[in-house]
């Protein structure tokens, strides 16, 4: 057995080291390895245990010291560490919501432990940069724009306004962001974790996801708080406010967006348009406030549960 093991860790690192390779050397592709760095750490701790999940931990460290470079350490701490958590749930046989929130949890406070490190260490600021050469190549096509004798006041305006709120939400950016990518590495995992044997917690259809209704209570609080409270921009109760508003929001889209899929299937009305619903929601500023309205309709009347009466 312990040899078993032991072979099958080596063979696991190997793989780990050649998909780090390939997510390091290979720009064209790293988004899609990104996805899959995890489960060599998944596949082991799901059918061991997390201590053997540790001690693998250890050995990809210490290979990424060895074939890797600065930026090596960082990807193997944070996909190792939650590839560890996503196949102790799994081992545990917990379920999917679990598995995805202990999953997020630990993908968020990794990341942020990550950005932390390299302002104190390295003094590189990623968002800063990124904002930075953004404005830079916005600022060139603006100048553009002036020499062929176009306004551009009013475009300094919106940006200078969008890198106030980018600057704002950053914690809410965190958030989705670690939620997301969980989301697909949980997506592309599972098929994968199910072929080679293990046991995988059956998901609920999309269309049944129901958020707390006392998510409308906490909606309702923060913005009368906020009104009565008043707070300058950039203060840390106003950043608070706004970050905690920002994800209310977007659950009460998800909420909404659900919701159309649920009516689609009551009504037998085509899968396309619920689809192409989602699109104009995620594209349009419109459609994105009337899908949030309709998430909190659905969870502070029910309305699923009165189209089920009528149907």
């Amino acid at each position: 057995m312990q040899t078993n093991k032991l072979t099958e860790g080596a063979i696991l690192l190997a793989v780990y080291v050649i998909l780090l390779i390939l997510f390091l050397y290979l720009p064209l592709f790293w988004m899609v390895i990104a996805f899959v760095l995890a489960l060599p750490f998944t596949y082991y701790t799901a059918k061991y245990n997390w201590k053997n999940g540790l001690f693998f931990f250890i050995g990809a460290v210490t290979l990424t010291l060895i074939v890797g470079n600065l930026v090596a350490l960082p990807v193997t701490f944070l996909y190792g560490l939650v590839g560890i958590v996503f196949g102790w749930c799994l081992h545990e046989k917990r379920d999917r919501f679990i598995t995805y929130s202990a999953t997020t949890l630990t993908f968020l406070t990794c990341t942020v432990l990550l950005y932390v490190l390299s302002i104190l260490l390295f003094k590189i600021n990623f968002i800063t940069e990124a904002i930075e050469l953004t404005k830079a190549t916005f600022e060139q096509t603006l100048a553009m724009m002036e020499e062929t004798g176009q306004d551009v006041s009013v475009f300094e305006d919106s940006f200078s306004l969008l890198e106030q709120q980018i600057i704002t939400l950053i914690p809410s950016m965190f958030i989705l962001t670690s939620g997301i990518i969980v989301f697909l590495i949980q997506s592309i995992s599972y098929p994968i974790l199910k072929r080679l044997g293990f046991h995988v917690p059956k998901a609920k259809p999309f269309r049944n996801l129901k958020l707390p209704r006392s998510l409308i209570w906490y909606y309702l609080i923060a913005i009368l708080i906020s009104l009565f409270i008043p707070a300058d921009k950039g203060e840390f109760l106003y950043n608070v406010f706004a970050n905690l508003l920002f994800i209310l929001q977007f659950l009460f889209v998800i909420q909404g967006i659900s919701f159309l899929f649920y009516l689609s299937f009551e009504k037998g009305v085509k899968r396309i348009w619920p689809i192409i619903g989602t699109i104009l929601i995620i594209i349009s500023p419109l459609f994105n406030t009337l899908a949030r309205i309709l998430g909190i309709i659905d969870l502070g009347f029910d309305l699923r549960q009165r189209i089920k009466k009528k149907s």
